[in-house]
């Protein structure tokens, strides 16, 4: 059967990417604004293989509440309801996180899926926490598939270094990556005093949510108008370029509020500041072993007097080390680098069946 993939904003894919790179498929988005948007995204290349092609993937449009014609699998990164009505297809929901944030939307839209590919225990929680319920023969566990990136180029922080034209790579890099408004993300009140307190000292990358990314441009020529040399800025949404994977090498510490990444981050052991929100009451109710809270130094983004005395000890100490090698394996299945292949076989066989 053929495979789809679906999502609302271009960065989604990034989760069901390294699926894409070996199996091939086709993109759905629901609107010739967001066809214009992927294809425009996603012009320079193609993901095939383990490089990038020369022809940009297969991108269609259609109308989600009626795909009785779409014979195939279809993979969602998206809280979205994906109607089809003749069963001529399977759906499956991969979802883009497994953060503390709540599911945006209804939760009970997440019943209406065949299938959901499960990313770890704290995976499940979540579910649990929005009381979706779902029976034992539709939840497949696969584990994170981003993760198996990052386990093969886990020595590639120069090249990613390189590619942002990073001046002065002795320097530690300080990978600064909020999540947006929902959430209580922190970039707006956060980034112009990190800039002053550490690009002195430190490279300073600076990854916006993708609702945020509109904000780069301004940001560097703010940047540029203040002097400072050792900041740098990482698109989400130019998955073919700046994998969240390999920014992740390249740095040596991650500072963020309520993101997702912050979860992802523990596939690389490195050390993690926490930014306090507004919003730390509206999360999910998480188990504790399955929860950064107390588990990290803290910054609150209105004092950033001790900032670097915080990530000097991180980085120099890592007094969470062994912390965050448990809480990986309590959020997250396998961590193998095999999660791809297990969402492969897993459609393969689906497919075998429905053929």
């Amino acid at each position: 059967m053929k495979v789809f993939f679906l999502a609302n904003q271009v960065y989604q894919l990034s989760y069901a990417k390294s699926i894409f790179q070996k199996l091939g498929g086709v993109f759905i988005v629901s609107s010739y604004r967001k066809l214009a948007k992927f294809k425009w995204t996603l012009r320079r290349g193609a993901i095939s293989s383990d490089e990038i092609g020369k022809h940009s993937p297969t991108i269609i449009k259609r109308d989600i509440k009626n795909l009785s014609n779409l014979k195939g699998i279809i993979v969602s990164q998206s809280n979205a309801r994906v109607v089809n009505s003749d069963s001529s297809g399977v759906t499956i929901f991969l979802g883009h996180g497994t953060g503390d944030k709540k599911y945006g939307g209804n939760p009970e839209i997440l019943l209406s899926y065949d299938y959901h590919f499960i990313s770890g225990p704290k995976h499940l929680a979540k579910l649990e926490d929005v009381g979706v319920k779902l029976s034992d023969d539709r939840l497949v566990s696969i584990g994170n598939p981003r993760f198996d990136h990052y386990l093969k180029n886990i020595n590639s922080k120069k090249y990613y270094l390189s590619y942002l034209r990073v001046r002065n790579f002795s320097l530690p890099t300080v990978l600064y990556a909020p999540t947006w408004k929902w959430g209580g993300g922190t970039l707006r009140k956060l980034v112009y005093k990190l800039a002053r307190k550490l690009s002195g000292n430190y490279n300073l990358i600076v990854r916006p949510h993708h609702f945020d990314s509109h904000l780069i441009p301004w940001l560097k020529l703010w940047a540029f108008s203040q002097g400072f040399e050792n900041i740098y800025f990482s698109n989400p949404n130019n998955i073919l370029y700046e994998d969240t994977m390999d920014v992740f090498a390249s740095s040596d510490i991650l500072i963020s509020d309520t993101s997702s990444l912050i979860y992802e981050y523990l596939i690389t052991g490195k050390p993690i500041i926490r930014v306090k929100t507004d919003s730390d009451q509206d999360l999910h109710s998480m188990p504790d072993e399955m929860t950064i809270f107390g588990k990290s130094d803290v910054l609150d983004p209105e004092n950033l007097d001790f900032i670097t005395d915080k990530i000097n000890l991180n980085l120099n100490e890592q007094p969470y080390k062994k912390v965050y090698k448990k809480l990986l394996s309590d959020c997250f299945y396998f961590n193998d680098g095999q999660s791809t292949n297990k969402a492969i076989d897993f459609l393969s066989e689906i497919g075998a069946k429905n053929n």
